[in-house]
């Protein structure tokens, strides 16, 4: 069975060495807001010149450190388009796409999210689906990583934003034997959140992985320009892989995409052709440093599943992959993380099915080129009834079931219908799910959520 292999950039060499020397200077002369005393004195440590709370990054500094990432690389390869699993991230709201409307999430919800993705065999290490509103705001972080510890047999987790519950969220994935990952991000134009940091230290700390992405947004925390957000974003993934170094990582993953304001609306926007542009951009600039291209793509600005979601779906995402880019944005989200749908999520397992079937390429063989059953139609004659045909067809021609192709005449249900009764099925039952963890680590989870939350914490 052969990979299927393609190749697409967006960047000529010498734009790739500008874009990289312009981060640079951007590093070395206007540098990063770090307000964390301990990493100051890290970054002073390794050469950074550090005044207050502002650090600047030699050149060749970076240099080193990219001939680090080169040298753990390895040889590079010809682009294979490889299969592609989907995750969750974490919603305030729940959209119902068939009723258009949309609100805050529950408890209730992630149960059944859980119940859901364990279903979905293209989401292996699906989050907490929403922020649930029905507990104070400052403990949604512990409970959302309290329903997955317990309740998925799926590894996952949940954004975490409150200080506080950092380390009881720790203690429990410690008790769960999990992991509980924190993302550290850029407040960009170059700045750290002082309590981001403080956690990603804790969580380095107890040996649990953190990672960074930088969230620059052109024309309003970047230059309105790709090539101007597209230095500025470098240069903050740069300043973030030193640091995630002195915090005992490993680096692998350039999370590469420049987000975009919409100039009508000013939000967030998923879906422009500026994200697929910038994708493409970054996944050369990943590969430029020997890391593996990780794009925010596959995404839209559609409020339904509609023509425009799945167009700007797969635009961006198969022009991503053919550049090289080997995970993906957060699926089942509707529009810029206006809320998540259940309903979406489905339909995306069942795209995900139709990419990684065509990403397995082609088997030439004896078996499969048939001579025997062509001698055996002859001129003129019919292969269905053959039993070669019974042998390959499951193989050859398979497909998902949301995608069908049938007689004009035929029941057609609407899709998103199909996608609901999908959700109906795979989720009956879930406000009775097992415990995926023993009695005795439930009762420690428990004790946790209980001194965390001073006993006004429901437990499910």
């Amino acid at each position: 069975m052969d990979k299927v292999f393609a190749s697409v950039t967006a960047l000529s060499q010498e734009e790739v060495l500008l874009l990289h020397r312009s981060s640079l200077r951007i590093l070395e002369d206007i540098g990063l807001q770090v307000p964390n005393e301990r990493m100051l004195a890290m970054l002073s440590g390794i050469g950074c010149r550090v005044t207050a709370s502002q650090v600047r990054f030699p050149a060749a500094l970076i240099e080193e450190m990219v001939q680090d990432l080169r040298g753990a690389a390895g040889p590079a390869q010809k682009n294979s388009l490889e299969p592609v699993t989907g995750s969750v991230s974490t919603q305030v709201f729940l959209v119902d796409d068939r009723l258009g409307t949309r609100r805050k999430g529950r408890l209730d919800d992630i149960l059944k999210g859980i119940a859901l993705t364990e279903r979905l065999d293209h989401f292996p290490a699906p989050d907490a689906i929403v922020v649930p509103s029905d507990v104070p705001a400052q403990y949604a972080d512990l409970m959302g990583y309290y329903a997955m510890f317990v309740y998925s047999a799926k590894p996952g987790g949940t954004y975490v934003t409150n200080p506080d519950m950092a380390l009881p969220i720790i203690r429990m994935a410690e008790i769960a034997g999990r992991q509980a990952g924190f993302l550290l991000d850029t407040v960009s134009p170059l700045r750290v959140n002082p309590q981001s940091l403080e956690m990603a230290l804790l969580f380095a700390d107890h040996g649990m992985p953190v990672s960074f992405a930088s969230l620059a947004t052109a024309m309003t925390t970047a230059p309105v320009t790709a090539a101007g957000a597209l230095a500025l974003l470098n240069a903050e993934h740069l300043a973030g892989l030193v640091m995630l170094r002195l915090l005992g990582m490993k680096p692998r993953y350039y999370p590469g995409m420049v987000h975009a304001a919409d100039p009508g609306s000013l939000l967030c926007s998923f879906g422009a052709p500026f994200i697929a542009r910038t994708a493409l951009a970054c996944a050369q600039l990943a590969r430029f440093y020997g890391l593996i291209p990780y794009g925010n793509i596959a995404l839209t600005d559609a409020l339904q599943p509609d023509f425009q979601a799945g167009f700007e779906k797969t635009l961006s995402f198969v022009l991503g992959m053919c550049a090289g880019v080997k995970a993906i944005g957060c699926q089942g989200i509707v529009g810029a993380d206006q809320g998540i749908s259940l309903e979406q999520l489905v339909i995306d397992n069942a795209w995900l099915s139709v990419w990684n079937d065509l990403v397995g390429g082609l088997e030439i063989s004896e078996e499969t080129i048939g001579l025997d059953a062509i001698r055996a139609a002859g001129i003129g004659g019919a292969f269905i009834d053959q039993e070669y045909t019974l042998r390959h067809y499951a193989r050859e021609l398979r497909r998902p079931g949301l995608f069908r192709c049938l007689g004009w005449d035929s029941a057609r249900v609407p899709l998103l219908e199909q996608a609901h009764e999908l959700v109906v099925q795979y989720t009956k039952g879930y406000q009775e799910r097992a415990f995926v963890v023993d009695r005795h680590q439930k009762k420690a989870l428990d004790a946790v959520v209980a001194e965390a939350g001073q006993g006004s914490l429901p437990l499910f």
